[in-house]
């Protein structure tokens, strides 16, 4: 599936064969067939993965958060770093979750939007002049900036992409507050 992410997320969907995949994972394409039945049951399984992490990262910070502010640090870390070390997921759930069947498409989609409001509910408590609106554009200023930074070689040769996203992305998040 780790294989067959990086593919999607280099190429793209459309462009990977099984045999691509198979070359990738070490084996053959018709090998492949043993662990799933179709190249979709991999862009599924990669996209539910890339959805689902974020998720439990959240579940994780809200147990250990003694405040709003100090969750959406939590949030801010996490997200950098599953973004950073499996971009390849990111761009993938980025770029091809319109090529997944409805259902699947819709569940992940929901994913997406409950942990983006998870966010959303924090900043606002957070900073309370923004309306649930500016603070969902906020929140999606954060997210945009980390994924196309995170996607493109030359910042990722930063010696310290992660502080320098945490940086900016808590700056943004946090802009007129103390």
């Amino acid at each position: 599936m780790d294989a067959a992410a990086r593919l999607f997320a280099a190429h793209g969907y459309q462009a990977v064969s099984m045999e691509d995949i198979g070359a990738a994972a070490g084996i053959s394409g018709a090998g492949i067939y043993n662990h799933v039945t179709a190249k979709s049951d991999l862009l599924v399984a990669a996209l539910t993965r890339a959805a689902d992490a974020p998720q439990l990262d959240a579940s994780r910070a809200f147990a250990t958060a003694t405040s709003p502010r100090h969750a959406l640090d939590l949030l801010l870390r996490s997200y950098i770093d599953l973004t950073v070390n499996h971009s390849h997921l990111t761009g993938t759930l980025i770029t091809e979750v319109i090529h997944l069947p409805a259902e699947q498409r819709h569940a992940i989609r929901r994913l997406q939007h409950d942990y983006v409001s998870e966010w959303v509910h924090l900043l606002t408590i957070e900073r309370p002049e923004l309306t649930e609106a500016e603070a969902r554009v906020v929140v999606h200023a954060v997210f945009t900036t980390i994924n196309d930074l995170a996607r493109i070689d030359h910042p990722r040769e930063r010696a310290d992409l992660s502080g320098d996203l945490f940086a900016v992305c808590r700056a943004l998040l946090l802009a007129h507050t103390g």
